[in-house]
């Protein structure tokens, strides 16, 4: 949220570019940025406290919406053809929100795949698959394409994980499949159009 923070976030991806350049010897390939924020506050949990804990949550996410914007601009003024995708609970209230669809428009997150995270390897500490969802924008429709082919259909053979059995802080985290498979599907995308 400081500006400070964005500066040096872009000056190091400036220089990352840089350097990838000179050791490569040639065009280095489209930037990909993959975005998530707390959603706390358009969790569907929030139905069962009281509406100013829901406003407050809610207040800091658009703020940090506005932030990213920031990020994404100087992302693009780097890389004019970056690639940008963001992610949030598949059921999020936040998904309604006119700056949540703004910040969509904005930056052509057109193209939507979701995340069973059963599927994603997300489980209980005693190993019971989770039946989270997700659902990731994207501004490139192969990049969601991958995504939901990959991830959106739950192949369970079991039930998931009760309500009271999951840590939701831990369903917060990406599993290594999941994110070993989200830098791979953009380095193939990113590579198809360099």
């Amino acid at each position: 949220e400081v500006p400070s923070t964005c500066q040096q976030v872009l000056k190091t991806l400036r220089l990352a570019i840089a350097e990838g350049k000179k050791v490569e010897g040639k065009k280095v390939g489209r930037v990909y940025c993959h975005c998530s924020l707390p959603c706390t506050g358009g969790s569907p949990l929030l139905n069962f406290s009281d509406a100013s804990i829901r406003e407050r949550h809610q207040a800091k996410f658009l703020e940090l919406l506005s932030c990213l914007t920031e990020y994404w601009e100087g992302i693009r003024r780097i890389d004019p053809q970056s690639l940008f995708s963001f992610e949030l609970p598949h059921q999020n209230r936040y998904w309604k929100l006119a700056d949540m669809r703004n910040f969509r428009t904005q930056w052509g997150l057109d193209f939507y795949g979701v995340v069973s995270g059963c599927r994603t390897g997300l489980m209980t500490d005693k190993g019971v698959p989770i039946g989270k969802r997700y659902r990731i924008v994207t501004n490139h429709q192969e990049i969601a394409h991958r995504i939901h082919a990959r991830f959106s259909q739950c192949v369970c053979t079991c039930d998931h994980a009760a309500f009271n059995e999951i840590d939701w802080h831990d369903t917060e985290k990406y599993t290594k499949r999941f994110a070993t498979f989200l830098v791979r599907t953009a380095f193939r995308v990113r590579n198809s159009l360099s």
